[in-house]
C-alpha cells in the first residue's frame, strides 16, 4: 500500500513522477482524489478506476470515472463507465466499440449532408450547406 503521507507532501512534479511507480499498486481510496486532481492541474487527462463510497468523489472528479464489476452503487452513479465483468480489459473493448459506433455516427452525418445538398437546387446549395451547419 502507498502511504498517503507520500502522496500528501510531494510536489506536483514529484507525485508526477511517482506515479510511473505507482501504477497497479493499491492506492487508497482517500488518496485518489488528491492524484487526480494534481494530474489535472497539469493538464492532464486523467482515468479513474474504483469500487467503492470511497471513491465516487475521485471517479467524479476524474475526465474518465470507470466502476469496476461489483462497484457499489455509489461508485456506479459517479463513474463515466461501469464495467460488467471483473478485471480491467473489458475497457478496451469498450473504447474499441465506442470508435466504432462514433465513426458510424460520423459516416451518417457526412452522406446525410450529401444527400440533402445534392436534392438542393444548385445555387441554393452552397447557402443552404451553411444553413445546415449553423
Amino acid at each position: 500500500m502507498v502511504d498517503g503521507r507520500l502522496i500528501g507532501n510531494c510536489s506536483n512534479l514529484v507525485l508526477y513522477d511517482s506515479l510511473l511507480i505507482l501504477v497497479g499498486l493499491y492506492i487508497w481510496s482517500e488518496h485518489k482524489y488528491e492524484i487526480v486532481k494534481r494530474l489535472q492541474a497539469r493538464k492532464h487527462i486523467c482515468g479513474m478506476t474504483g469500487d467503492g463510497v470511497n471513491d465516487a468523489p475521485a471517479l467524479k472528479k476524474a475526465d474518465i470515472g470507470i466502476a469496476v464489476a461489483d462497484a457499489t452503487d455509489a461508485a456506479r452513479s459517479a463513474s463515466d463507465i461501469v464495467l460488467t465483468e471483473p478485471g480491467l480489459s473489458v475497457i478496451i473493448s469498450a473504447v474499441l466499440t465506442s470508435r466504432a459506433i462514433f465513426q458510424r455516427m460520423k459516416n451518417y452525418t457526412v452522406s446525410y449532408l450529401i444527400t440533402v445538398t445534392q436534392q438542393l437546387p444548385p445555387v441554393k446549395s452552397s447557402i443552404s450547406l451553411l444553413l445546415l451547419l449553423l
